[in-house]
């Protein structure tokens, strides 16, 4: 598994307890790295919350990837009004332990 770092800091800190770490090259932030690397396989996010004393931690996969994780067909569990007027639903899907 690759693990990306957006300073030397973490790097670092990273590379005592993981191998292949590198730090991130480009100028896009970590939500937008992040979103690029899921095309690739399942990406996980961490960060630092806005309020500097809590850590973020997001999955982000496609559809298919997630299909391929759960072995089947993977149905939303619900639907959350979005859009303009809330008249495009979007898809709610919670991770559950199988």
């Amino acid at each position: 598994m690759k693990w990306t770092a957006f300073d030397q800091e973490t790097a670092a800190a990273l590379a005592q307890h993981v191998e292949n770490v590198e730090i991130s090259r480009t100028a896009a932030g970590e939500v937008e790295s992040a979103l690029e690397a899921a095309a690739a396989g399942p990406t996980v996010l961490v960060t630092g919350a806005a309020d500097g004393e809590h850590t973020l931690v997001a999955t982000f996969r496609t559809r298919e990837q997630n299909e391929a994780v759960a072995g089947e067909p993977v149905e939303p569990d619900a639907y959350q009004p979005g859009g303009f007027l809330g008249l495009a639903d979007e898809p709610v899907y919670h991770d559950k332990k199988r």
